[in-house]
């Protein structure tokens, strides 16, 4: 687990103050990046998949064919698709079996998940210092919450969102970090809820 230090270190490179830091935190993984089996914390996005897939494949036709896939690959993001805790690891296997199905790298649904305490998507994984979504896991799991912590600071500096963060400017935040529909989720009202709750 994170100490108070760890935030704070966090916060003297970013150049913010630790309660926005917090909030990020908890947002985007309730405060915690393992799930209660010691796997780290996971959210397996099925339309990120379809954009993976459709660089080197042909996912309609695949989806046409296999409709039992339905779950964890389709074209537009489905918040009724999620599963939550320790399911997501099962659509993460699906999406595994898919690419082995297409004789495709299982990475291609590696990079189609957020991990850990702060939700960072395997695709970003270079922007983050690691070469590919299974290295970056993989330090994850050896490296704890700490590793996840300079997984996102780096992150944010290399996408300029430690701009928002010092200006506490959550909308644009939560559009560089969630992306364009980051208002279904409200993500910019959470995070300002969360910011105000941490810096009390």
């Amino acid at each position: 687990m994170l100490s108070e230090q760890d935030f704070k270190n966090a916060a003297d490179i970013i150049g913010c103050d630790v309660a926005s830091i917090k909030a990020v935190y908890e947002v985007e993984a309730a405060g915690r990046g393992y799930l209660s089996d010691g796997r780290v914390k996971i959210l397996f996005e099925g339309h990120r998949f379809w954009k993976q897939l459709a660089k080197v494949s042909n996912p309609t036709q695949f989806i046409a064919n296999n409709p039992q896939y339905s779950n964890v690959l389709y074209k537009n993001w489905d918040k009724k698709k999620y599963k939550g805790g320790i399911k997501e690891w099962e659509r993460m296997s699906m999406a595994i079996e898919v690419c082995g199905k297409l004789n495709l790298s299982p990475e291609l649904a590696l990079d189609s998940a957020s991990y850990g305490s702060f939700q960072i998507m395997g695709e970003n994984s270079v922007l983050c210092g690691y070469p590919t979504a299974h290295e970056m896991l993989a330090s994850y799991n050896n490296g704890g919450e700490p590793e996840q912590l300079a997984s996102f600071i780096r992150f944010v500096k290399s996408t300029h969102l430690d701009d928002e963060l010092r200006a506490r400017n959550w909308a644009g935040f939560a559009q560089g970090y969630n992306g364009s529909k980051f208002r279904e989720n409200k993500y910019d009202v959470k995070l300002s809820a969360a910011y105000k709750k941490h810096s009390k």
